[in-house]
């Protein structure tokens, strides 16, 4: 089974922050994201062989059928280590591993509505605008 630190890579998102030159109010935000990432990173290996670490990557497997040669895994692990520090703010390992699955759970539930066929006769119904 493939390490979590593999498969949700805080150090590199570590490095790519330490790479970016900001200034003022967004080298503070910058700071505190690294700085979270860097906790985060540290706290992901005692998840290794956990049934959370099981659900992240039975999602994998099936967002790897669902999405064909778009690694869509990726990009939602991505989406929510680019969100650390700034507009995300997981407290602990554990949670941000579970807004991950959540992301990947929610993803798959649009995509199966999506892809349902709609029935003979039948016609979408907007959303009445405010």
């Amino acid at each position: 089974m493939t390490q979590l630190e593999s498969l949700i890579p805080c150090a590199s998102f570590v490095e790519w922050r330490n790479r970016q030159c900001f200034s003022g109010p967004e080298q503070t935000k910058n700071s505190r994201a690294i700085l979270a990432l860097e906790s985060l990173n540290a706290q992901l290996s005692a998840f290794n062989g956990t049934p959370l670490h099981e659900r992240i990557m039975r999602l994998r497997e099936a967002e790897d059928d669902r999405s064909g040669e778009r690694d869509r895994f990726s990009e939602i692990v991505a989406e929510e280590l680019c969100a650390v520090g700034l507009t995300s703010f997981p407290a602990t390992g554990k949670e941000l591993l579970e807004n991950i699955a959540r992301h990947l759970e929610n993803e798959s539930r649009q995509t199966r509505t999506e892809a349902r066929p709609r029935r003979a006769g039948s016609q979408a119904v907007a959303a009445p605008r405010h």
